[in-house]
């Protein structure tokens, strides 16, 4: 028996006894023997999947895809990699070799509409998500996606459908499941609020049930990061000089739906082009590396950091980013919308920072989080977690308000919209960035690519702030309102 076969049945036997590093060691020494071992660099994408490493996950996906080229299941996900490193020029064309080799296959046609409605191609995405269902008529997904983009594409028959599919489906619990719910919610969301409630509540519930992994999300993000970020910060190998360019990063700090797609696409309209590396995860992602290494540690009050492997692994992370590997200027933007627990490292790190606070009346925010389905945020499917963690916000906000008042500014997204020339020149103005009449013109870029829930919406011009559309929501809320005297901000 050769050694290298030898050898990957020791990182087989290490990965099933989850030990992860050292099966990782052995395969990619095998790897270097038998580059075109497709068991093997499987193995290895899968690990660096699981590490949430997407630069080399891609990388080896690609080795993949070079030696099995009809393999359109690994083409897809190769395309999703590329996508999550925003590049979408690499994943549409990966997307498109997936659909070439197998058209009936329902997760690359779905794939296709979700990348060209980001794209703010909606014919095409329509095209995509109608393929969709023709080939499975019960992927609720694919009708949410398309009501999204146009109401009128789903006839009432469908709807009918739905509904039918759902009784049958009875409690089970699949996320795909739970859009139905958030199907029917909008559909009626005008006629019947009482009706539009249960509905968010059923699709919230099964969407949150349906993983496990969801539980533990939400303990990190509202109990284990705040009471990390408690503790005294002391720090050891302290640097002055930066190897690193000297970035000066726009961070955008803001709650879901208050406004921060909008300020980020603002700022990225202008003359200057300002890159965007959306919801990077870069300072948290860095504190995990460092745990890893050994490199953070901490007890019952403190935290110590290695501030030099802490700066050098943020500003190497950054400098990764496809966006900023070629760019020439310092500025960028990150609305990674959980920084804001981590304002004391940042500002340790970075000396030229700008922090745009959206902000928006907390009731409003609390419904129009709970109108949405945002799968990656697991706390935002229950209204208690949401207020939890709109205490959280508020509370740091208010602490960087007082601390650094200089490097903050906050943007109400009633004034943005209501008067959106006086109030996009201070969005410019604070960012040193000059204004001109391009930032509002943004809804004509053809270049605007947009992830977020508001990715439909962002393709249209600013319009009014309308106080009086939650206002039917209060008697659903009044329990709430009454326990939390945050929600009357």
């Amino acid at each position: 028996m050769h050694k290298d076969v030898l050898n990957l049945n020791d990182a087989l036997i290490a990965l099933k006894s989850n030990k992860i590093d050292e099966a990782l060691k052995i395969l990619l020494e095998v790897y270097q023997l038998d580059p075109k071992n497709l068991d093997v660099i499987r193995n290895i994408s899968n690990i660096y999947r699981e590490k949430k490493n997407i630069s080399k996950y891609n990388f080896y996906l690609t080795k993949a895809a070079s030696i099995d080229r009809k393999n359109y299941k690994l083409l897809n996900n190769l395309a999703l990699t590329y996508k999550d490193l925003d590049n979408y020029k690499q994943a549409e064309k990966y997307f498109l070799k997936s659909f070439q080799i197998n058209r009936k296959y329902v997760l690359v046609n779905f794939n296709l509409g979700l990348l060209y409605e980001e794209k703010g191609e909606l014919e095409k995405a329509k095209k995509f998500y109608l393929n969709v269902i023709d080939l499975d008529n019960k992927y609720i997904p694919a009708y949410y996606n398309l009501q999204r983009i146009d109401k009128g594409l789903i006839s009432n028959e469908s709807y009918k459908f739905i509904e039918k599919t759902l009784k049958e489906l009875g409690d089970k619990k699949d996320k795909d499941i739970s859009y139905g719910y958030f199907l029917l919610a909008n559909k009626i969301e005008i006629k019947d609020t009482y009706q539009e409630m249960k509905y968010l509540k059923k699709g919230h519930d099964i969407f949150f049930n349906s993983n496990h992994l969801y539980r533990d999300d939400c303990n990190l993000w509202l109990n284990f990061i705040p009471n990390m970020m408690k503790k005294k910060i002391n720090y050891t190998e302290i640097v002055k000089s930066n190897t690193y360019k000297e970035l000066e990063p726009i961070f955008i700090f803001g709650l879901p739906r208050s406004g921060t797609t909008l300020v980020e696409t603002i700022i990225s309209s202008g003359k200057i082009k300002v890159p965007n590396t959306g919801e990077a995860s870069i300072v948290h992602n860095s504190l995990i590396d460092l745990a890893n290494k050994k490199e953070l540690k901490e007890n019952k009050d403190n935290m110590l950091i290695n501030f030099k492997k802490l700066n050098e692994t943020i500003n190497f992370k950054y400098n990764e980013i496809q966006v900023l590997k070629d760019y020439v200027g310092t500025k960028f933007i990150d609305r990674t919308m959980v920084n804001f627990f981590f304002y004391e490292i940042i500002f340790k790190i970075f000396q030229n920072i700008k922090i745009i606070h959206c902000k928006r009346n907390y009731f409003h925010n609390l419904v129009a989080i709970h109108k949405q389905c945002l799968e990656n945020l697991p706390w935002t499917h229950s209204i208690d977690n949401i207020i939890r963690f709109i205490y959280l916000f508020d509370e740091t906000i208010s602490k960087i308000k007082l601390l650094y008042p200089k490097n903050i500014l906050t943007v109400d997204l009633e004034d943005l919209t209501n008067n959106p020339d006086k109030t996009s020149k201070l969005i410019m103005d604070f960012c040193d960035l000059k204004w001109s009449e391009d930032v509002l013109k943004f809804h004509k870029k053809k270049d605007l690519i947009c992830s977020t829930a508001s990715n439909i919406q962002i393709r249209n011009k600013i319009y009014k702030y309308d106080n009086n559309k939650f206002e039917k929501y209060k008697e659903y809320f009044s329990d709430y309102i009454s326990k939390y005297n945050l929600l009357k901000i």
